[in-house]
């Protein structure tokens, strides 16, 4: 194909020049969609850790944010600059331009600079890393850490000419992602087992050596991982089923392939999807990588390895505890490795039909989330549910958000008109300083005076409630009590829902009720 090119086609169409326009192109989408982006409670609470002093930051990552503190550190000194929202969706825009360079580089490795290019394009273009480009959340940073500890291990431990420098600098990397992201510890494993695997003992002892520091680094912070552990391992409801393994499996590639979630797609549309990514997506490359295994090469068998592996460790977390430990942000290393062992044994075929095909499958998937993002932010319930609270909330009035997050969103929203908001926190233990409405999910006799003891002198009362809290999975969270608390108190007036983002129930105080 090059040499059919004309001369001054073939240096505009040079791989890095492909890399250059993709990275533009980046830029292009981010400035699109940012300016329609809505922002949410997560993105909330990272601003809100983030505005603090910076001594107080790795507390509040550690404690509120029950995650590792090296995002929210490194977004802090960021937001020194500017502490706008534009300023810190564009350090998620670095991070994800800087992961686009090193998947380039990654690939390289495997394929020619050309097809690397193409294939890179094909990874950005995914609606999961899209949108990380822009949210206000370690996402795009674990996404980059995980490029990185990849080709980092395949150019130190898949090398022969290299000297101590290397094998140093990868220790560092691998300390610095642990503290960035305690699953990437999940991909250290599978990177070692791999070489164990494929027989490279001299480069597994290295790698041993190398892990070391990692370790020790992890010393300072062990009882804080161990706290934030023990938090989610307080929801374990027992052994999930066959059924349920399926969809948790389906689910995640639904995330990482069309990030629906995101996207705002219909439940008709998700179902179709995932039936459509299990029969034309897997099953096809899963049939080619059993058939051609044996004649892969030494790197691409190496790739396969890791990501058994790590589908093996999270399955495992699963089955072990529950949804909570494989949340999409917990299990983004697996979705790294999904979409680099698709592009590359898709093209490893030497079928031009089979490489075709996959590459018409991805763009067609693509196109179909892409044609969604009409939907995506067209309205925005918080800043609706602030304008309705404005006009109807007096100053003697009590808001009370449960959980916290939502009340953090109004006051965003709107800060000018509610300055202060009665927070219903939720009851992880962890957070001590918030335990004062722990009483909301045990008792309803005990929770009855302290709401009336917080409302005594209110006219009116606004409950505001997310709707997706009933959704989530592994968590007590038991709307349905709150609301009759409220029900036995109160007089309700009106009830609304802002587009599924947030709904108002306005009470009027029941004096009888004293």
């Amino acid at each position: 194909m090059k040499q059919n090119l004309p001369g001054n086609l073939r240096k505009i169409f040079k791989p890095r020049n492909i890399v250059f326009g993709i990275t533009i192109l980046l830029i292009l989408l981010f400035l699109l969609i940012a300016q329609k982006y809505k922002i949410s409670i997560d993105e909330i609470n990272s601003l809100e850790t983030t505005s603090i002093p910076l001594g107080r930051v790795y507390h509040q990552a550690m404690d509120f944010e029950n995650q590792a503190p090296l995002y929210f550190l490194s977004l802090k000194l960021w937001r020194f600059i500017d502490g706008s929202v534009f300023h810190a969706q564009l350090l998620s825009l670095i991070f994800s331009i800087a992961g686009l360079i090193t998947l380039y580089k990654l690939l390289s490795l495997f394929v020619p600079q050309r097809t690397a290019a193409f294939l890179s394009l094909l990874f950005v273009l995914n609606p999961f890393f899209l949108t990380s480009s822009f949210i206000i959340r370690n996402i795009s940073f674990t996404i980059f850490l995980s490029l990185l500890l990849l080709y980092s291990f395949f150019k130190v431990f898949y090398n022969d000419k290299k000297g101590p420098v290397p094998f140093v600098l990868f220790s560092l990397l691998s300390a610095f992602a642990l503290y960035s992201h305690y699953y990437l510890g999940f991909l250290l494993l599978s990177l070692g087992i791999t070489l164990l695997i494929q027989r490279k003992f001299s480069a597994f002892i290295s790698f041993i050596l190398c892990m070391f520091f990692p370790l020790i680094s992890l010393i300072p912070i062990i009882l804080d991982i161990q706290k934030q552990t023990n938090t989610y391992a307080d929801y374990v409801f027992g052994t999930p089923s066959i059924k349920e393994y399926i969809i948790f499996l389906t689910s995640r590639l639904e995330n990482f392939i069309t990030d629906y979630k995101w996207l705002g797609l219909s439940r008709t549309y998700r179902f179709a999807m995932r039936v459509f990514l299990i029969v034309a997506f897997l099953f096809p490359i899963l049939f080619f990588l059993f058939k051609n295994f044996k004649n892969l090469n030494e790197k691409n068998k190496s790739m396969l390895i890791i990501f058994v592996l790590l589908l093996f460790f999270f399955s495992s977390l699963f089955v072990i505890f529950n949804w909570d430990f494989v949340m999409p942000r917990h299990v983004i290393p697996l979705f790294v490795l999904l979409i680099l062992v698709v592009m590359l044994f898709s093209n490893e075929s030497h079928k031009k039909t089979s490489k075709i095909s996959l590459y018409f499958l991805f763009l067609i998937i693509y196109l179909v989330s892409f044609l969604n993002i009409n939907k995506f932010n067209v309205h925005n319930g918080y800043k609706d549910a602030a304008g309705y609270l404005a006009e109807n909330y007096d100053k003697n009035d009590i808001i009370i958000a449960y959980p916290e997050a939502v009340g953090r969103v109004l006051k965003y929203y709107s800060p000018q008109n509610f300055p202060t908001i009665e927070m219903l926190p939720l009851t992880h233990d962890y957070r001590e300083s918030y335990n004062i409405n722990k009483w909301i999910f045990h008792s309803k006799g005990e929770a009855i005076p302290q709401i009336l003891d917080k409302t005594r002198n209110a006219p009116k009362i606004f409950l505001l409630t997310p709707p997706w809290l009933t959704e989530l999975h592994g968590i007590d969270f038991n709307i349905e009590m709150v609301d009759q608390i409220f029900d036995s108190l109160f007089v309700k007036k009106n009830t609304f829902s802002y587009h599924g983002d947030i709904v108002i129930q306005q009470y009027i105080n029941n004096k009888e009720a004293y």
